[in-house]
């Protein structure tokens, strides 16, 4: 009987802590904006500034062609202390659209004053493809009203990360020449 009781508590409470987990006690307090989640579903903004999609060819493309964003400073002054963080956005009217499909994560490596991204490279005479389109995978799941906790399928290692929304560009940058700008959402793992 007592067995029975212990085990029925012990669901109880499982369940409890499963749908906390799923459920944010607080919501985003803008629109678009991705958060760290912290401790206590305490909600944290992430950097947020432009990524500029930068095209880089060598002998006018015979030697081959490199696709990629750049971003603004060394490190991201946001730094988040666990490889496995997860992240909410408050998104409404999405129409069936999944937010994996207007949010992509990518890792930076450090530049002298920017951080950069290489999402496509071709060898000579477009040999040895390699392409990083996709990012970083990641999870999302519904939580209420128009927010969706954003889980990345795999640790992070120590670096600079960015979400990038591709639905959203960005009206500060561009410029005569440049390519597209988008807004992104920065963070460090250390």
């Amino acid at each position: 009987m007592i067995i029975k009781r212990l085990t029925l508590l012990a669901m109880v409470c499982f369940s409890i802590v499963s749908n906390g987990q799923s459920q944010l006690n607080t919501e985003p307090e803008y629109m678009n904006r991705v958060y760290f989640i912290a401790d206590s579903n305490r909600l944290t903004e992430l950097e947020k500034l432009d990524a500029n999609m930068k095209n880089k060819t060598k002998l006018g493309g015979f030697a081959g062609v490199s696709t990629g964003y750049t971003l603004a400073g060394r490190a991201s002054s946001m730094v988040i202390n666990t490889q496995q963080p997860n992240f909410a956005i408050k998104i409404q009217n999405m129409m069936m659209m999944d937010p994996s499909q207007m949010l992509r994560l990518y890792k930076f490596e450090k530049g002298d004053n920017q951080r950069e991204t290489i999402t496509s490279k071709s060898g000579p005479m477009g040999k040895q493809s390699n392409a990083n389109q996709d990012g970083i995978r990641i999870s999302v799941k519904e939580s209420k009203n128009g927010v969706f906790i954003l889980v990345p399928d795999k640790a992070l290692m120590p670096g600079e990360y960015a979400f990038l929304n591709l639905m959203m560009p960005s009206s500060s940058g561009g410029g005569r020449g440049a390519g597209p700008t988008y807004t992104a959402f920065a963070f460090s793992i250390q």
